[in-house]
Parts: C-alpha cells; sequence; structure tokens
C-alpha cells in the first residue's frame, strides 16, 4: 500500500513555558498543505526495515513508530519505503507525518483494529507532532502539542521557501529561554480565524519562534520580505524553521511569485491547505 503523509505549516505558535520534563509547553494552530512525502509499506516476514536514503533507520520517527506498534508481536513485520518531498529541517513536520502515516498503515496491514484514539495514544510516545498528523486537517495542539482540539480547515493559497540552511529545534529553544518575546493573542486568532478575511487574521497570525531563529539565520528575514514585497498577505517561519511561508490571496500572484523567487532560493514550491 502506499499513503501521503502531508507536511504541515504553523499558522499560529507560541511557547508558553519551559517544563520541568526539559520540553515547553506550547499553544499553536497547525494544518496540513499539499506538499507531501509518500510511504510505501508492504508486508515482510518477521522483522522491520525502513528505506530511506540518507537517514539511518534508528534515527527514523518512521521506524519508531513501527517498533511501538508491534510492540512484543514476533510475528509482524514490514518493509517501509519512503520518498522524501517534505525538506528535512523545514518545521513543516515530515519525519512526524511520515511515523503518523506508518501507524495508520501497518494497523491497516497488521489488521490490529486500533481505534484512532488508540492511534493517537500511540503517535503521542512516537513524538509530540505526530498525533496531529493522524488525523490532519487544522488543530489547535497545547502541551507539547500531543493535546489537539479539531478545527475546521481554512482554504489557503501557501508558497514556501527554505534556505540552505536548516536550524537545531534544541539550539532555538535554547535560544528563546533566554529572551524576552512577545506571546501572540490565541484568542484573537481563533476568534478570526473562520471569519474570511485574511487581512484581520493575518494580524494575529504569530511565531514566537521566529525572534530566536532570525538570530541564528538571519537570512530568513529577507525571505519574509521577498514574500511581502512579491504580494504575499502575511509570511512568517513554519515550527522551528527553517522553512517560510507566505498567504496569497490571489492564485496568480502567487504564481507571479513563484516565477520571480524560483530561481533565488534552493526550494520554492506552491501548494494550498487541505
Amino acid at each position: 500500500m502506499f499513503l501521503k503523509a502531508n507536511a504541515k505549516i504553523n499558522l499560529f505558535l507560541d511557547v508558553l513555558r519551559l517544563r520541568d520534563d526539559g520540553y515547553h509547553d506550547i499553544v499553536t494552530v497547525m494544518h496540513t498543505i499539499g506538499l507531501h512525502d509518500t510511504v510505501y509499506i508492504r508486508p515482510a516476514l518477521g522483522g522491520i526495515e525502513v528505506e530511506m536514503m540518507g537517514m539511518p533507520k534508528e534515527l527514523n520517527l518512521a521506524y519508531k513508530a513501527a517498533c511501538v506498534l508491534k510492540d512484543k508481536r514476533d510475528n509482524l513485520g514490514a518493509h517501509i519505503q519512503i520518498k522524501k518531498h517534505i525538506p528535512i529541517g523545514s518545521g513543516m513536520g515530515g519525519g512526524s507525518s511520515d511515523a503518523a502515516r506508518v501507524l495508520v498503515g501497518l494497523n491497516r496491514l497488521w489488521r490490529l483494529n486500533k481505534t484512532e484514539e488508540e492511534l493517537l495514544q500511540i503517535a503521542a510516545l512516537v513524538g509530540s507532532d505526530v498525533p496531529f498528523f493522524i488525523k490532519g486537517g487544522m488543530a489547535l495542539a497545547e502541551g507539547r502539542g500531543e493535546i489537539l482540539t479539531p478545527l475546521a480547515p481554512i482554504s489557503m493559497n501557501i508558497l514556501i521557501i527554505k534556505p540552505k540552511e536548516s536550524i537545531s529545534t534544541k539550539k532555538i529553544y535554547s535560544i528563546l529561554d533566554e529572551m524576552h518575546y512577545n506571546h501572540g493573542d490565541i484568542k484573537g486568532f481563533l476568534e478570526n480565524c473562520h471569519s474570511g478575511e485574511l487581512p484581520k487574521l493575518a494580524c494575529f497570525m504569530d511565531n514566537a519562534l521566529e525572534t530566536a531563529a532570525f538570530k541564528v539565520l538571519p537570512s530568513l528575514e529577507n525571505i519574509k520580505k521577498d514574500l511581502m514585497e512579491n504580494g504575499a498577505a502575511k509570511a512568517m517561519m513554519t515550527g522551528s524553521g527553517s522553512a517560510v511561508f507566505g498567504i496569497f490571496h490571489d492564485w496568480d500572484v502567487l504564481m507571479s511569485a513563484y516565477r520571480r523567487l524560483k530561481f533565488k532560493y534552493p526550494f520554492v514550491y506552491y501548494t494550498k491547505t487541505i
């Protein structure tokens, strides 16, 4: 079987506090987009193999997800092949999305009959963002990102730019912990996210991690500027970076921006929210 593992963007992200366990409490709104990896799964005897160019399976969340789901069932096996299209280190959740699709696919392949709620609980053991990708769409995420409240999706035209460089999530959070930064207005975002007025919603779209990320990689500010100067209604970093996305009212304006910027950066991709 093959499954699409969709990327996500963060339309809102605020970091509330450092927890005693070393993680951070956050509040974020995530939305899946059309950009996706492809996960191929076929049965195998007695073991789990994950094939993904450039990454050992032991470091792959998809492999971890398969092992957690398999548990102590020695008779279960699978061969998993992941074709990457979501850039690694972009803040778009590619690894988490791959892991979620593996859980869904193996639950079907192995006929485990796990409910969605059970898969969500297993996904939380694999990684903070993995539960979101079990359902996708749009959701408010709290805690470490595993406490989800589904929201009605929003239709948006998206242009994504990722520079060559990536950023360490751990480094971004460590810098942020030493900084004073403004907290976004999640209440305002939620009150306006389905108003149909993008300029009004854009006022409440915010990513607290940008402040730290721009210190590590100042070129991200130039990407935001390029997107805004080429017609974006809003431009911001997704997750802990290093991808930056712009939201466009008009598809023709987006395509014009794409044609101008695609030779300037190594990864420029147009898509929609789904």
